[in-house]
């Protein structure tokens, strides 16, 4: 069995921050994800405010900022049509559309660089609450399976939680308090405007 202090399941943008401000605190953490590839596939649409970078410490980077931008567009089903922007109403802040499989990456290295072990390929199976109250993950990497205990554990995993069902949290996000869209990626696609 491998002990650890801090095991966050999900090396999303959550998963991996928590990961790196508990090593930076001089946690011993293991950080893990299912997925093969971090930030792949991506299921977000990539806009965050300015100020996420102050809260999350971190300097804007052009390598994963594909536009910076000054309002949103929506359009309806119904073909209605809304753009606002800064120059029609005021807005709190700009923001930028982030290049995910960059940015998501790019957190888990900064989680690296304070200490964390990332483990990919690396699905957690069941929960087990510990009577001294860590918690035992049962864990699959590529057919070997594994426990891993943890004084704390952080479910990362996303809005269907397997980590939270296991836990016997209620508080799982229903598909009807979720918002569904379609997103396409172009490049060169000519737009009355690119900052929205």
């Amino acid at each position: 069995m491998i002990k650890t202090d801090v095991l966050v399941i999900g090396a999303g943008p959550a998963g991996s921050t928590a990961a790196r401000f508990a090593a930076k605190g001089g946690a011993k953490v293991i950080l893990m994800d299912k997925k093969s590839e971090i930030g792949s596939p991506k299921r977000c649409a990539e806009g965050v405010s300015k100020r996420t970078f102050d809260i999350l410490e971190l300097e804007a980077d052009p390598h994963w900022i594909t536009q910076e931008i000054e309002g949103v567009r929506l359009i309806a089903p119904d073909g209605t049509d809304v753009m606002i922007t800064s120059d029609v109403v005021e807005l709190p802040e700009a923001g930028y559309i982030l290049e995910r499989k960059v940015f998501d990456k790019h957190l888990a290295m900064e989680a690296g660089r304070e200490g964390a072990e990332i483990k990919i390929k690396t699905q957690a199976k069941g929960l087990k609450k510990e009577e001294d109250g860590s918690y035992t993950v049962t864990c699959e990497c590529m057919g070997e399976v594994y426990d891993i205990n943890a004084k704390i554990l952080i479910g990362a995993d996303g809005p269907e939680s397997h980590v939270a069902k296991w836990a016997g949290l209620k508080a799982i996000t229903k598909p009807k308090h979720m918002e569904s869209g379609i997103q396409f990626e172009m490049c060169n696609a000519k737009m009355e405007r690119n900052d929205v």
